[in-house]
């Protein structure tokens, strides 16, 4: 009975997991583990490749003057068009919080987001084929595959917990 409840678990957590991938690149020292609820995302257009605001689907802070940067880590993910699977919007959100979790687990109390970008990997296609059992032909619809890429550093702040425990207590 454990076995098969231990097989659910893992099975359940893929699939919750998606298609995400991860890369790491450690930068500076990884501290005691946080909470990936309490991990900021914090924006800086400075530092990403156009040096504008990344259209970011969650409420993010502007970066903190000084900050100690643990890790550079990148997410991918993959999304089919909007009625196939996940919207882009859930998927940009999916990417942001495996960044999160990811920084939490390195002892980060916040990510500075470099990069969230939606890629096309293939346009939506009509193609036509026959039917063997029908005798026709059957006009087939394929919707558009997208791969959302997003790039962050982790980091961690003295402002965040001096922020933290004013508001806490």
């Amino acid at each position: 009975m454990n076995a098969k409840l231990a097989f659910v678990f893992l099975v359940s957590a893929i699939a919750l997991q998606g298609c995400a991938t991860m890369d790491v690149r450690m930068v500076g020292e990884a501290r005691s583990p946080t909470d990936e609820y309490a991990v900021f995302i914090y924006q800086d257009p400075s530092k990403n490749s156009r040096g504008l605001p990344l259209d970011l689907p969650v409420p993010y802070e502007i970066t903190p003057a000084e900050y100690e940067p643990i890790a550079v880590l990148n997410s991918n993910s993959i999304a089919k068009g909007c009625s196939g699977g996940f919207s882009i919007e859930s998927q940009k959100k999916q990417v942001i919080n495996a960044l999160a979790k990811q920084a939490a687990a390195l002892g980060a109390n916040g990510i500075v987001m470099r990069e969230l970008e939606v890629i096309l990997c293939s346009p939506p296609r009509i193609r036509r084929e026959y039917n063997e059992e029908t005798q026709e032909m059957e006009t087939i619809r394929e919707e558009a595959t997208y791969r959302v890429a997003g790039s962050a550093e982790a980091i961690y702040t003295e402002e965040y917990d001096s922020a933290y425990s004013i508001s806490a207590g």
